[in-house]
């Protein structure tokens, strides 16, 4: 089971890497096919991440507490933070969601109607509108 990490984020696997705080290769958190399943089970980066720091979460809360002259941190402590920041993880996904607005010119509402690769329109103008009823000018406000 391998584990890689660039820091220069051209690989999906780093980005979750980088978001989820997996980026010790003494200290993995992750191998690198379980990132990958992650991400061809989300698509998105973010998202993948979230996923990834709920397995994480997940697999310290079964872990025992560990103590060292004083000093302890439990894994349920672990766990929790993972489980916050996967929560925060797809907060932030939903905010950087963009809407995408089309048709603003006539020019470019064709195209789109040309274009056979892209999703079919689910609904526009007047595609509701009955072509045997009354017209507009005709109705009584």
């Amino acid at each position: 089971m391998a584990w890689n990490y660039q820091a220069d984020f051209t690989l999906d696997r780093d980005k979750v890497r980088h978001l989820v705080g997996d980026t010790l290769e003494d200290q993995p958190l992750l191998t690198d096919e379980e990132i990958a399943f992650h991400i061809s089970e989300k698509g998105d980066p973010r998202l993948a991440a979230a996923d990834a720091a709920d397995a994480i979460a997940t697999r310290m809360g079964r872990e025992v507490t560990r103590s060292a002259i004083g000093l302890s941190q439990s894994p349920r402590q672990s766990a929790d933070y993972y489980r916050d920041r996967a929560t925060q993880l797809r907060a932030d996904s939903i905010n950087l969601s963009e809407m995408f607005v089309g048709g603003r010119s006539i020019t470019a509402k064709q195209d789109m109607k040309d274009d056979s690769d892209l999703t079919e329109i689910e609904f526009e103008l007047g595609m509701d509108d009955n072509p045997n009823g009354p017209d507009s000018d005709d109705r009584q406000g």
